[in-house]
């Protein structure tokens, strides 16, 4: 009975998560800059030349120069229990990682922000505090040796809380 309960909360997890995830691709500039775009609203990517053409399903096209993006990638973003109206945001990415991963986020609080990383059995495996003295888009690296598994990252500023899932996969 133990098995069967624990797959079937397994089974309502990941159904959550997908009502509430989406594909994007993410293009990095040199300068840091990331554009992310729906994977839904992409019809093709290509290379003409020395740019890189992502072929939007509205007709419209973006361009950049290739010497100019640092990296591209595709990654799958959740927002599981995130409010509609919170006052934090952030994006976890590449997800899935290697190991190593950033989180962009953004709070309207000037309170400390932390972060915690969970298993899916609810240990807690690292946590830091950041001290956000300023608003706007702020990064975290985070470079550990996470064995291959899913995890949960809970990002809180005070009145705020969101979770992430985070998947390893080296």
């Amino acid at each position: 009975m133990k098995k069967r309960t624990i797959i079937l909360a397994m089974v309502l997890f990941v159904a959550v998560i997908s009502t509430k995830a989406q594909q994007s691709i993410f293009v990095e500039d040199v300068g840091g800059s990331i554009t992310e775009t729906p994977l839904l609203s992409v019809r093709k990517i290509t290379f003409s030349g020395t740019d890189m053409l992502l072929l939007k399903t509205d007709g419209s096209v973006l361009t950049w120069t290739t010497s100019n993006i640092q990296k591209f990638y595709y990654a799958l973003t959740t927002n599981i229990n995130e409010a509609e109206n919170n006052d934090i945001s952030c994006l976890i990415y590449p997800n899935p990682s290697k190991g190593s991963f950033k989180i962009d986020y953004q709070t309207e609080s000037k309170n400390p922000v932390s972060f915690s990383i969970f298993t899916l059995e609810g240990q807690e495996l690292e946590k830091r505090i950041i001290n956000n003295s300023s608003f706007g888009k702020q990064t975290i690296n985070f470079n550990n040796n996470l064995p291959n598994g899913t995890y949960i990252v809970k990002i809180q500023d005070g009145k705020n809380l969101i979770t992430k899932k985070v998947i390893i996969l080296k």
